[in-house]
């Protein structure tokens, strides 16, 4: 059974696979820290704590550094100055790449002490989650309700109204930037509004589980802890009761997994990262006509999302995650390079 993707930092979901000798606990980034690196925040942090554990002798940075998630001229001459001590002046980029030898010798050297940062525990994450409930039980429904308030007009002619707000094109203006339900063929529209509809439902539904929201049956702390902000299994809806077995730990399919990044995140990326994985979780089983996949990332007018076709909107999990959040809060989430 291949890996679930997982939703990373960059709001893209990849299949992570950890090279042999990696194990859950260890020191892992996502993207590149140090000299011409992309230097994202959790990484720095990640990084500069990292070598402030690094024993004495074995390259610690003369002054201990600020864990700032700043990549400042201090973190990078600490980098180098590492990878002087282990490689010598060759080896020595002043940058760490995730799963190559910088941070494969930051590891070895440490002993797995070292660790993400900025983490909470795992009773403080449940505890932030539950009150997002609300907003993320709010923002699905605000879905839900403005698909069926263009059902009605979706095989309608546009026509004029002294009330703008109940004009067609109002009603479906929404519905068509993220879904453009009017570039399917006329027979086709009411039935793509009620497909997405289905599965808004089913997020609702989700909610309404016995046990509630967060109980072991749908939210579930990440036992693997990828270095990412959470993943489930496609399909996850339909799958009560089974499990796969990953890198030697079972994992419900029937669960969400929230992953220490999601800590890290805003508000609205909160929201955002959870409707998306019930995207995921909510459509078709792997392989099925209602399966919900990853087309394409960013808002509605970013390139690649206008590129999709329009039936491929319909079973693309960021449509579902912007569609949602656009509705409540009428726009886009806040987040840099989204």
């Amino acid at each position: 059974m291949a890996e679930p993707p997982v939703l990373c930092v960059d709001g893209v979901c990849r299949q992570l696979q950890h090279p042999t000798g990696f194990s859950p606990g260890t020191i892992e980034i996502v993207k590149s820290v140090g000299i011409k690196g992309v230097n994202q925040n959790p990484d720095v942090r990640t990084i500069q704590q990292a070598l402030n554990d690094v024993p004495p002798g074995q390259g610690r940075p003369n002054v201990t550094l600020k864990v700032d998630g700043i990549c400042g001229p201090h973190t990078k001459d600490s980098i180098q100055s590492f990878q002087v001590k282990h490689f010598g002046w060759k080896g020595a980029d002043g940058r760490v790449d995730p799963y190559y030898k910088t941070i494969a010798k930051l590891n070895e050297v440490t002993s797995g002490g070292g660790r993400t940062v900025g983490i909470g525990s795992d009773q403080n994450r449940i505890q932030r989650v539950t009150a997002m409930l609300n907003e993320t039980l709010s923002t699905i429904r605000s879905a839900r309700a403005n698909l069926l308030g263009a059902l009605p007009v979706v095989d309608s002619p546009e026509t004029s109204s002294p009330i703008s707000a109940f004009g067609r094109a109002e009603l479906m203006r929404k519905a068509n930037a993220h879904f453009r339900i009017d570039d399917h063929p006329s027979p086709k529209r009411r039935g793509t509004i009620e497909q997405a509809t289905r599965i808004y439902d089913r997020m609702l539904d989700v909610f309404a589980r016995p046990g509630g929201l967060w109980g072991p049956a749908i939210f579930e702390i990440d036992p693997l802890h990828q270095p990412s902000i959470a993943y489930t299994f496609g399909g996850g809806y339909f799958s009560g009761g089974r499990f796969e077995t990953i890198r030697g730990t079972q994992l419900r399919r029937d669960s969400i997994y929230l992953c220490d990044l999601l800590d890290l995140q805003g508000n609205d990326w909160f929201v955002i990262s959870i409707v998306h994985e019930l995207s995921h979780f909510c459509g078709g089983l792997t392989g099925s006509a209602e399966h919900i996949r990853d087309h394409a990332y960013g808002w509605y007018d970013a390139p690649k999302m206008k590129a999709l076709k329009a039936s491929q909107l319909l079973f693309n999990a960021t449509s579902y995650s912007n569609f949602a959040f656009d509705t409540k809060f009428s726009r886009r989430p806040a987040r840099v390079n989204f």
